[in-house]
């Protein structure tokens, strides 16, 4: 099948024939994947991305899709920024409703690290 339309694209020639004669489109590239486990996810998780400015922050949570990851990104009561995953928050109270007291205590907590202490 190859072989036949390469040499279809040989046979055109003439003054407008280069849209026809155009290269094939590349492949797709594990570099260009960015999910969670991939090699292009994983070279992009090592750094920090701004994903809204500040100001564009309301009082109600907005729902992001960022490296193929579904997230939510929020201020907490204190007016300090929070980011989990979209369902994390529902596993988090189910798992840990004990350690649970505020939404910056989940939020530690869903990412693997010790929750705030109070102020």
């Amino acid at each position: 099948m190859s072989s036949e339309i390469d040499q279809a694209r040989a046979a055109r020639t003439g003054p407008y024939s280069a849209y026809h004669n155009r290269p094939a489109a590349f492949a797709a590239s594990h570099l260009a994947e960015v999910g969670p486990g991939t090699p292009g996810g994983d070279y992009l998780r090592r750094y920090w991305h701004p994903i809204m400015l500040e100001s564009e922050l309301k009082e109600l949570p907005s729902a992001l899709r960022i490296l193929a990851e579904d997230l939510v990104i929020f201020r907490d009561g204190s007016g300090d920024i929070g980011l989990l995953h979209r369902n994390a928050s529902t596993a988090a109270h189910r798992s840990n409703s004990a350690s649970c007291r505020s939404t910056a205590s989940c939020a530690a907590i869903t990412a693997g690290i010790s929750p705030p202490t109070a102020r």
